[in-house]
């Protein structure tokens, strides 16, 4: 059995109206949804940082955070079903060893969730003018100022995985947060294109 880095799951269609939407309306949403399809998990409130020129909003696109346990198989289908079911154009699943090889890491803190988001975003905006590389990050609101940072290079966008993680260790320097830990990952985009699901579900199957 496997069980997923934190998946970060948007409810809004493309970037119009996102900034009406709270974290607690989409940890509803999504609960709602993987509750239909009797996957009873925790599901927590989060925000997704991305770049502002992808049009994120300021302090990042409330969403829903999760974890899935069981197959790959079972748990990228289950990711296809919430993103299809969203009208999402994609869905990023981080798995151990499966999928694109890549870098994740994580990071607890206490403070507000929306203040962290605010102050990731600022400082990830600076480093990208300067090195063309955005840290984009997760942020998982556990209830009473606990909150876990998490994110994955996207490997389609960051070729160089040093860069990457010396520009996220310098953020987490300046936001004065302590012991990120840093892990290799196997990143995944929803959904897969068919010849790869094919091969996969022949390798499940074996």
């Amino acid at each position: 059995m496997t069980t997923s880095k934190f998946i970060f799951c948007g409810v809004q269609p493309g970037y119009r109206n996102i900034s009406k939407l709270t974290p607690e309306t989409a940890t509803k949403i999504v609960s709602d949804l993987l509750s239909a399809k009797k996957i009873n998990i925790p599901v927590y409130s989060a925000l997704a940082v991305y770049p502002y020129d992808r049009g994120c909003p300021l302090g990042g696109e409330p969403v829903a955070a999760f974890q899935l346990s069981g197959s790959c198989k079972k748990i990228l289908d289950t990711a296809e079903y919430l993103r299809n079911s969203l009208n999402q154009v994609t869905l990023n699943v981080p798995l151990p060893k499966h999928g694109q090889t890549s870098m994740g890491f994580t990071a607890s803190v206490i403070g507000n969730l929306f203040e962290v988001g605010c102050a990731w975003q600022k400082i990830a905006k600076q480093y990208q003018l300067s090195s063309n590389v955005h840290v984009s990050t997760g942020i998982v609101d556990f209830g009473k100022g606990q909150l876990l940072l998490s994110a994955d290079a996207n490997p389609k966008n960051i070729p160089d995985l040093s860069l990457w993680k010396n520009i996220a260790m310098d953020i987490f320097q300046e936001l004065k947060i302590s012991s990120p830990s840093f892990h290799p990952i196997g990143y995944n985009f929803v959904p897969l294109f068919l010849k790869s699901y094919i091969l996969f579900s022949k390798k499940e199957a074996n």
